[in-house]
């Protein structure tokens, strides 16, 4: 793990070090960011899941503003149909 020291400026943003290219991110990467207890930051490339149940695995499909598993949209269309 290497450690890089960056400021917070005027408009609370911090510049990620030029390594995270070495992970295949651009400027275009969507990151999740985690705020965990005793002042840890958890900053990882997003990986989209199903809202409904967390399968980050299976193919999703569009529901609103969140993506859906198959198992998840089933049981909505079962449900909705008995």
């Amino acid at each position: 793990m290497r450690t890089t020291t960056r400021k917070i400026d005027e408009l609370n943003r911090v510049v990620l070090p030029a390594e995270v290219k070495d992970f295949g991110w651009s400027e275009q990467t969507p990151l999740d960011i985690a705020l965990m207890d005793d002042d840890i930051v958890v900053i990882q490339a997003h990986k989209p899941y199903c809202k409904l149940c967390g399968n980050g695995e299976a193919p999703l499909f569009p529901a609103g503003n969140a993506q859906i598993c198959e198992s998840c949209l089933q049981a909505a269309i079962d449900a909705q149909n008995s």
